[in-house]
């Protein structure tokens, strides 16, 4: 295992960051053969875990800010090194890996994870694969899908998975906002919600192709509210989201 040290910059003691910036704790990486964990630097779990998953073309060191940004706020994320994640095997691996190593004496993540609290996110192949994971795994509790890819097998039944944070662009004509309403969003009996950021394209959440602030902000606060015990980041959904003009819909139920 390799550990590369991330040291947060210019950050003071109480200070309130918007959810598009880095958070109080400073972060790490730690290498495994076929994952990239992030995570807070000193540990300060038990933390909520994070399972990610990568699009095709994109490996997790291109999505570096949002996933440095999820451990900033003192959340743990294991990172697939495949781009071959649509099935959703990937992130299960993942998890499977963070809760060995959470019972693990010797593991510096012993004790670190909290295994009622984990969530999944991914971009396109990958975002399939955190569609379909969901319904495989009962361990996770919230998902964010970012531009679900439209060349990837679903689930056809309807199931409460939890609450999803589903995010595309206005301008992705692989992942539309209308494939992404009718194959994900109307198959999701929990609490669920469609963005449609204004003008996007399907790249828009790659951080190594400059990133999306907006999507930085609202997957931090979806996963502090439903994994962090924020219950006060709420309106940043009921309200705040709703009435963002970078967002050209939003669905919700």
């Amino acid at each position: 295992m390799l550990a590369a040290l991330f040291v947060l910059p210019g950050w003071v003691q109480g200070q309130t960051y918007p959810f598009a910036s880095y958070g109080p704790h400073a972060t790490t990486t730690t290498d495994y053969d076929d994952f990239l964990v992030y995570h807070p630097t000193p540990m300060v779990g038990p933390s909520p875990l994070l399972t990610w998953s990568n699009p095709s073309m994109f490996d997790s060191w291109s999505f570096d800010k949002l996933l440095r940004l999820q451990a900033s706020y003192g959340m743990i994320v294991v990172a697939s090194h495949s781009i071959r994640t649509g099935s959703g095997a990937d992130a299960i691996a993942g998890i499977d890996l963070m809760l060995a190593e959470n019972v693990d004496p010797a593991s510096k993540f012993f004790g670190m994870v909290n295994p009622a609290a984990i969530g999944a996110f991914g971009h396109s192949q990958g975002g399939a694969g955190t569609v379909n994971v969901v319904f495989k795994d009962a361990r996770i509790k919230c998902t964010v899908p970012l531009h679900p890819g439209a060349g990837s097998n679903y689930p056809t039944v309807k199931k409460n998975n939890g609450p999803m944070l589903i995010i595309t662009g206005q301008s992705d004509s692989f992942s539309s906002a209308r494939f992404c309403e009718s194959k994900v969003y109307n198959y999701q009996l929990g609490s669920t919600i469609l963005a449609v950021r204004r003008g996007a394209s399907h790249y828009a959440p790659v951080s190594a192709l400059g990133g999306d602030s907006s999507y930085n902000h609202y997957i931090t606060a979806w996963f502090l509210r439903h994994l962090g015990g924020r219950v006060d980041l709420a309106s940043e959904f009921t309200i705040k989201l709703k009435a963002d003009t970078k967002f050209s819909k939003v669905l919700s139920k």
